[in-house]
């Protein structure tokens, strides 16, 4: 792309991160770095008033979300025993940011989320500390609980700061509901090399163990790099996903209800995984969940890096591969001479299905690639991408890709940062079908959430069926078919900030019917069935996309003329 990619004077953060900062239609690049945090707009232009925070080491993965209520996302990023929130302008936010501590694991500080914990009126930011500590802020910089300064609870006193060489990210940490009591619990996946290492679950309202539980501990697993939470089993609840090795040192992916009780099928062993070369020790990745063949039920996709070997696994949602293959071990989809990244999952090619995209490193030296699938294994037409980093640079530092349109011409980028200090952006010629972007980055979200919120390709149901009313939902599209106007009718279930826009069947934007903060309870916009300049759109099928706070909602409509 035109202005990229850009040479920082420092080393860059795992994965950058974007969105509409400033309000001006098209979404800004924000990259954590040694040297401060830095945005760029989609030309490849810094920010005013970027870097900020230039005396800190920022290499964390940001967040977004209207901390100071003007209706633009901020900033929301940790750093070397920093943690704050800035505008688009590079400032600090009222109360913000704060000392605190933060710990570097695997180039990562601790990555930030934005949630409720007690209700839904008590936004705050929460994050996990290297040594164990969950810490949490209100969203004027207030700590959660006014006396403890930030912190919100911790495995252990005695945790100590120490090295761990298990994957590629911060110890993860998400609040949602899990038993559909009105509480969000707080849930985390933690690895050392100390006796620590598992799934860990509070009540979001105390801080202490949830359930009854004497301990928060919900099952002992090493070198879990990450989890996911989705509704595997579509009971209506959220399952835990996660892989890492159990209590002998096995290689396993679990999907629980809480933890503790596993669904049926999980959890899978990988005993296959016995090494490249002799040795034994595989990088485990954070697992993905996402429909990959649009049959409406989600895969859960996992990579597993030895040395300069990467394997990337794929199971249905029962447990079984998702694409067996008799040359590769059971479960394996592919299998490639490179240290692979966490995966993203969006369609980059424009054929209505996703891809899976990974960037490839190396241990002992070599090209730096960025890999891009077929759900069923197989190299999309026009990869790998090559990167210009010299091979003597480029080491086995995991950067995950980003999947977006940040222009707004209705083709898709794609966005990463390199061992060489670059921020790597490329034009696809594929159109963006935000349908398709399922999990388009690290953590599926701009609030960092590893929540699956994703609804499904619009293809996957009958459109004439209504979604079951919910707290968020678009309720209604009457008349479906239409000649020329319809009331698009949704429901929220607290304030947001809103956007509602129509798309037509080749992903590209027609018109935003909504685009600011709407109040809890259901609102009706009418669309004439003209696009933004005001033409007639043409007869054809066509997709309303409602977003907020990270989550989505689509439905499909008929234009008849």
């Amino acid at each position: 792309r035109s202005g990229f990619p850009l040479h920082l004077p420092t080393y860059l953060a795992f994965s950058p991160a974007t969105a509409d900062i400033d309000g001006d239609g098209r979404k800004e690049i924000v990259v954590g770095t040694q040297q401060g945090v830095y945005a760029y707009d989609a030309d490849g232009d810094l920010l005013p008033g970027f870097p900020t925070a230039a005396d800190h080491d920022m290499r964390s993965m940001p967040a977004f979300d209207d901390i100071d209520g003007d209706g633009l996302p901020d900033i929301i990023i940790t750093g070397s025993n920093l943690f704050g929130c800035y505008n688009y302008r590079g400032e600090a936010l009222p109360g913000w940011p704060k000392a605190a501590s933060t710990g570097l694991a695997y180039f990562s500080y601790p990555i930030p989320v934005p949630t409720q914990l007690f209700d839904h009126g008590d936004s705050v930011i929460i994050y996990m500390s290297r040594v164990g500590e969950v810490r949490a802020y209100r969203f004027n910089g207030d700590s959660y609980f006014y006396s403890l300064d930030g912190l919100f609870t911790a495995l252990d006193p005695n945790i100590f700061d120490t090295a761990t060489f298990v994957g590629n990210s911060a110890p993860f940490v998400t609040a949602a509901d899990l038993n559909a009591d009105g509480v969000n619990e707080v849930v985390a996946a933690y690895s050392t090399m100390q006796t620590y290492s598992g799934i860990y679950i509070w009540n979001g309202r105390n801080g202490l163990p949830p359930f009854d539980w004497g301990s928060p501990l919900a099952r002992k697993i090493g070198e879990s790099t990450g989890a996911v939470l989705a509704d595997v089993d579509e009971d209506g609840g959220l399952e835990i996903i996660v892989a890492g090795s159990d209590t002998l040192g096995i290689i396993s992916i679990w999907v629980t209800r809480d933890g503790r009780e596993d669904i049926a099928g999980w959890p899978v062993r990988l005993e296959n995984l016995s090494g490249y070369q002799g040795s034994g020790s595989w990088l485990v990745g954070a697992p993905v969940c996402a429909d990959l063949d649009g049959n409406g039920r989600k895969e859960i996709i996992v990579t597993f890096s030895n040395l300069d070997l990467g394997r990337l696994y794929a199971y249905n949602f029962d447990g079984t591969p998702f694409v067996p293959d008799p040359n590769l071990p059971a479960g394996c989809l592919l299998e490639v001479r490179n240290m692979l990244s966490n995966p993203i999952v969006a369609d980059v090619d424009g054929n209505g299905l996703p891809n899976i995209v990974c960037r490839g490193g190396h241990f002992l030296g070599g090209f730096e690639e960025v890999f891009v699938w077929e759900p069923d294994g197989q190299t999309t037409p026009g990869f790998p991408i090559i990167t210009p980093t010299p091979p003597n640079q480029v080491i086995s530092s995991l950067f995950v890709p980003v999947a977006d349109d940040i222009d707004g011409d209705g083709l898709t980028e794609l966005i990463i940062c390199g061992d060489d200090k670059d921020l790597f952006v490329w034009n696809l010629e594929s159109p963006y079908l935000p349908d398709q972007m399922v999990w388009p980055k690290y953590l599926g979200d701009d609030k960092n959430s590893g929540i699956n919120h994703h609804l499904g390709s619009p293809g996957a149901s009958d459109p004439g069926t209504p979604p079951t009313p919910g707290h968020f939902a678009i309720e209604s599209i009457y008349p479906n078919p239409f000649n020329p106007t319809t009331t698009i009718a949704f429901t929220l279930e607290r304030t947001a900030r809103v956007a509602l826009v129509v798309y037509n069947i080749l992903g590209q934007k027609v018109t935003t019917l909504a685009d600011g903060a709407y109040p809890a309870g259901t609102h009706h916009c009418l669309w004439d069935g003209r696009d933004t300049a005001g033409r007639q759109a043409a007869s054809g099928v066509y997709f309303a996309r409602l977003t907020a706070e990270g989550r989505q909602a689509t439905r499909k409509m008929v234009l008849v003329r």
